[in-house]
Parts: C-alpha cells; sequence; structure tokens
C-alpha cells in the first residue's frame, strides 16, 4: 500500500480524503445497524453484512478507498485484476489507522 510511503504532510491529507470517503460508508444506516448488532453480538468487522455494504452499496466509495491507499485513481482499481483489488482492500482492513474509521 502506498499511502504508508507518504511523507507526513501528503500522508495527511491522503488521510483526510480517506476519511471523507469512509465517513460516506459509516453514515449509511445500513452500516450503523451492522455495527450496533455486533457490538451487541461481539462480532468483528469482516462478516457477509459487511461485505455487501462494501462491494455492492458501496462499490464506488470502496474504489476511491482503494485508489486513494495506493496513489492510484478509481478507474485503474476498476480495471485492475480481481485478486489484486481484493488484496489491497484487506491490506486497508489491517491498516490499524485506516480501519479504525470503520468502527
Amino acid at each position: 500500500m502506498k499511502f504508508q510511503e507518504l511523507k507526513s504532510d501528503e500522508g495527511f491529507d491522503v488521510l483526510l480524503e480517506i476519511m471523507a470517503e469512509v465517513e460516506v460508508i459509516t453514515s449509511d444506516p445500513q452500516y450503523q445497524e451492522y455495527i450496533e448488532n455486533g457490538r451487541k453480538k461481539n462480532k468483528a468487522i469482516g462478516d457477509n453484512t459487511f461485505a455487501r455494504l462494501l462491494y455492492k452499496d458501496h462499490r464506488e466509495t470502496t474504489y476511491r478507498i482503494i485508489a486513494l491507499a495506493n496513489q492510484t485513481d478509481a478507474e485503474t482499481v476498476k480495471a485492475q485484476d480481481y485478486p489484486v483489488t481484493m488484496k489491497q482492500i484487506r491490506e486497508i482492513l489491517q491498516d490499524a489507522e485506516i480501519a479504525s474509521f470503520f468502527v
């Protein structure tokens, strides 16, 4: 993930852009219900409901987040091979700084 290679000023700028995109997802009432139910059941992010939210309901937003984290554009992400995209999503969700915005 190229995001990790940025200098501080550029990194903060990209992080702010990622936060704005994540807010699109986290403000979705279905997402808020998912988080609340997950807390009640003590479940972590990563089940089928979360996948549906990312890949179906917020696909374009997900592409933009991946693009920002990898210093590219959403069209490039859309055109790349599926396994590459899935690897990048896993890397983003495993990044403690970015993942913390989802909870």
